[in-house]
């Protein structure tokens, strides 16, 4: 982790955002399985990850490399300390299914 921090640039997002159709969607969602906003976020990501290829990339050999999958790491604290289960193939799923696995 500390050659990662000192050798690969980081991007830092602050923002303010109006979740209320959020909320709603995960209401209507919950009606059917439960589903937390999780996957929802992870969905839209990669949603947004496939619109732009070019953010979903791995810097390589002084170049970047762009992944054709789009994974999603979502950290989770717990009483053994963090742990970050990784939603593979999010473009794939649905939100029904990621909800699914990350149960």
């Amino acid at each position: 982790m500390l050659h990662s921090e000192q050798n690969k640039p980081r991007v830092t997002l602050v923002a303010t955002v109006d979740c209320e159709k959020l909320k709603a969607l995960r209401e209507k969602l919950k009606l059917q399985a439960k589903v937390g906003y999780n996957e929802i976020i992870a969905k839209a990501c990669a949603c947004a990850l496939k619109k732009y290829p070019e953010m979903n990339c791995v810097t390589e050999d002084g170049g970047y490399r762009v992944k054709k999958s789009v994974n999603v790491g979502i950290a989770a604290d717990t009483s053994k300390g963090l742990l970050v289960p990784v939603l593979k193939n999010v473009e794939k799923k649905g939100i029904f299914e990621l909800a699914e696995e990350f149960q």
